[in-house]
């Protein structure tokens, strides 16, 4: 049996497309549930591009104490008006988009729908965005692979053995900061997307990289989406 290629990631928030590119180059991608929150981070919130040009949403997440929670107990702050607002704002800025119609719909359905857990929201969220862009990854927390020793370059490591992994495919970012020698003495590969940014027509005036992905997929026609061989570059 092949070991598998290991991508790991926090469970973001309606993340940027950069971040479907590295899951499609995956066998396997861990959501890593397992660390704190970083509060007002990516895990709860994205970037869109509306009529008055790009801004952010952001989940609220109810306080806790101490340094917050670990993204897997991290709850939302339902306040009424959130969920709203963000639905309002993706259709403001998409509804005239050529995916709207495809794709629009479910994704508010989901946003509108008084989940609980800041992660299960953005899981179910992925989800949607997996199957629109033709992606087929297999996806598991590393909550489900049990405790971690370590953290860091060391934590990821540990999830790539857990997993049996030939690679363990970071984002280029990375490089400054991961120790490529355990990986070598593990008998893993440590290698890097480089992910080059597709260009798309965008509604509302010149093209803004960095977006949510659902800013490609709204404004690019249905069918053109999923497997999009841009999404592979790297």
């Amino acid at each position: 049996m092949r070991r598998p290629v290991v991508a790991i990631h926090q469970p973001n928030y309606l993340p940027w497309i950069g971040f479907f590119a590295k899951a499609r180059a995956a066998d396997v991608l861990v959501l890593l549930d397992d660390v704190q929150l970083e509060r007002a981070g990516p895990t709860q919130r994205t970037r869109v591009k509306a009529p008055e040009g790009p801004r952010w949403l952001t989940v609220p997440v109810q306080r806790t104490a101490g340094n917050g929670p670990a993204i897997r107990e991290a709850k939302i702050a339902h306040d009424g008006k959130w969920d709203r607002h963000h639905a309002r704002v993706l259709e403001n800025a998409y509804s005239r988009s050529p995916g709207w119609g495809a794709h629009g719909p479910p994704i508010l359905e989901v946003l509108t729908s008084g989940e609980v857990l800041l992660p299960v929201l953005n899981e179910r969220l992925l989800g949607l965005l997996f199957a629109a862009l033709g992606i087929g990854t297999r996806v598991v927390r590393a909550s489900d692979l049990g405790p971690r020793g370590e953290r860091g370059n060391l934590g990821n490591l540990e999830l790539c053995r857990r997993l049996g992994a030939a690679t363990y495919l970071s984002g280029s970012g990375a490089r400054a900061y991961n120790d490529p020698a355990p990986f070598a003495a593990a008998g893993i590969d440590l290698v890097y997307h480089e992910f080059v940014h597709p260009r798309y027509a965008q509604p509302h005036g010149p093209f803004v990289p960095g977006l949510s992905a659902v800013d490609y997929l709204f404004s690019v026609p249905p069918g053109r989406s999923g497997g999009d061989p841009s999404l592979t570059a790297g």
